[in-house]
């Protein structure tokens, strides 16, 4: 027997087929008016309805040939169903695919076109097959309507298989009726009138409508393009004989009742129960979708624009070192070229870092800080740069005495980003203020005010995003490329605690963030 090539889905395949083989004899007038359909419409004067089993492929009923089994390694249907695509040979004797296979040699047969027979969840079990004795290929048009005589055919026999299927019991009616409930996405089905016919409980959230009064009204109401031609839309599945397929996720517009429209994504697919055909559709919100998209495509945008400008100025540094220039101009370049490889490290650091504090992965070291220290800590290494820019730093402290349970570095770290951009933007002659309070739940909340030019409220709820650079408003211990704020707030949110600002234009900011108990007092 020749070596066998097999389908990726072979197992779900099998199942099919051992469902199929005990309804023996086939519903033998059913298959004969599929293959005398065949033969009329192409005009090819042999047809056969093939399936394929485990270790042999069998002709269950054909005209004008007789109803062969052969080894499945010998058989041209066996190897035509690892396509997804119609199967046509102009000349088998020709092909060296097929020219020594048993069938070949056996028939004397030359043009052959075969279309998958596929379940509703995409298994190939065999093929409805036209031959020729003389050599030609089947026009596109033939294609289309045998591919329409096989959906029918496929459609049918799963009609059959759904009859013998047992009834459900009410207790297990019960249990999948509340395990739908309990999906995140809708799932509907629907009738061949396009009526729904049942709705889980999640439309309650998606389309705000009680899953109750959505039974029985048309689909379109929901989803008004989904039977609208357009690579955007299903195409209408009562429309069609290719019912058997497994329709691909759609991206479309809904409607909810109360006529807001929203972007979902929808799959359909076919569903027998008690020898009823119903479609079921499954709708899930697609803005989370969008909004991870959209975030992934801002940072391949602004990782693009960061790292260009330090690369850039490198290339041009090093293309100058054949020139021959003065020792105080190499000496000027290279202070550039190593400012921008810092940048580039600042830059990889940085992502590496909130990388890891997003998905925790960094291991906290906690124990007892005083907050006072804290801060004093933070004023001490920043009143040279707060002097520089003729800023004065000012501590205010109402929690005197009080520990909190931390990680003493990170929120050091936390500290100094967000007093450093108090300094970068508060004027010349006015104070930065770091104060300290407990909340009424008994969080310690830390506050950095400044005078600056403040943040216009549209702005604001960009602050914490990666690479968010409002105007000039970029971290100083962030490398200047919009990743300080980011950082900070997700130590702060490793710590269990929140941050926030607080900003008008021309009012100043006052950035805080608050981290939960224990606490200890002395």
């Amino acid at each position: 027997m020749e070596q066998t090539t097999k389908p990726p889905n072979e197992a779900g395949r099998l199942r099919f087929v051992e469902r199929l083989l005990p309804a023996h004899p086939f519903p033998r007038n059913l298959l004969q008016k599929a293959i005398e359909m065949t033969c009329k419409l192409t005009g090819f004067p042999m047809a056969a309805v093939s399936i394929v089993e485990e270790n042999v492929q069998r002709f269950v009923a054909a005209t004008g040939i007789a109803e062969y089994a052969f080894d499945r390694g010998a058989s041209v249907c066996t190897k035509a169903i690892l396509s997804a695509q119609p199967t046509l040979i102009a000349d088998l004797s020709a092909d060296l695919r097929y020219e020594n296979l048993a069938f070949t040699r056996a028939t004397q047969i030359k043009a052959y076109a075969g279309i998958p027979l596929r379940t509703n969840t995409g298994e190939a079990i065999g093929m409805l097959c036209a031959f020729h004795s003389q050599a030609q290929l089947l026009p596109p048009h033939l294609v289309l309507a045998l591919s329409s005589i096989a959906g029918m055919l496929m459609e049918a026999l799963e009609d059959r298989l759904c009859l013998s299927v047992p009834q459900v019991s009410k207790e297990e009616d019960s249990f999948l009726t509340d395990m739908l409930d309990s999906l995140t996405d809708v799932v509907l089905t629907v009738d061949a009138s396009g009526a729904i016919s049942s709705a889980n409980r999640t439309v309650e959230k998606l389309f705000e409508i009680d899953s109750a009064q959505m039974v029985g009204q048309p689909i379109t109401r929901f989803l008004p393009n989904l039977f609208s031609e357009g690579s955007s839309s299903i195409r209408n599945p009562y429309a069609t004989s290719n019912l058997h397929a497994i329709l691909e996720t759609k991206e479309m517009t809904a409607r909810k009742a109360s006529g807001e429209s929203i972007s979902v994504d929808v799959r359909a697919g076919r569903l027998l129960r008690r020898g009823t055909r119903t479609f079921t559709l499954v709708v899930r919100d697609a803005s989370e979708r969008k909004r991870i998209e959209k975030m992934k495509d801002e940072f391949i945008s602004t990782i693009s624009h960061e790292l260009r400008t330090p690369l850039t100025v490198l290339r041009g540094a090093l293309s100058l070192f054949d020139a021959d220039l003065p020792k105080a101009e190499v000496k000027e370049l290279l202070s550039v070229a190593q400012e921008h490889t810092d940048r580039l490290v600042r830059l990889a650091n940085g992502i590496l870092e909130i990388e890891r504090l997003e998905t925790a992965h960094i291991q906290l070291q906690l124990q007892f800080e005083p907050v006072a220290k804290l801060v004093e800590g933070i004023l001490v290494l920043l009143r040279p740069m707060a002097a520089a820019r003729h800023v004065e730093l000012v501590a205010q402290h109402a929690v005197a005495g009080v520990s909190v349970w931390c990680d003493k570095d990170r929120i050091i770290q936390t500290l100094t980003n967000l007093v450093a951009n108090a300094i970068s933007f508060a004027p010349k002659d006015t104070q930065v203020r770091v104060s300290t309070a407990l909340t009424p739940q008994a969080n310690v909340r830390f506050q950095v005010e400044d005078k600056g030019p403040g943040i216009p409220p549209e702005h604001i709820g960009k602050l914490f995003q990666r690479f968010s650079q409002l105007g000039n408003r970029t971290s100083q211990t962030g490398g200047g490329v919009g990743l300080g704020l980011a950082i900070a707030r997700a130590i702060v949110e490793l710590h269990g605690g929140r941050m926030g600002v607080e900003s008008a234009p021309g009012e100043g900011s006052h950035f805080w963030f608050e981290l939960p108990g224990p606490l200890s007092f002395v």
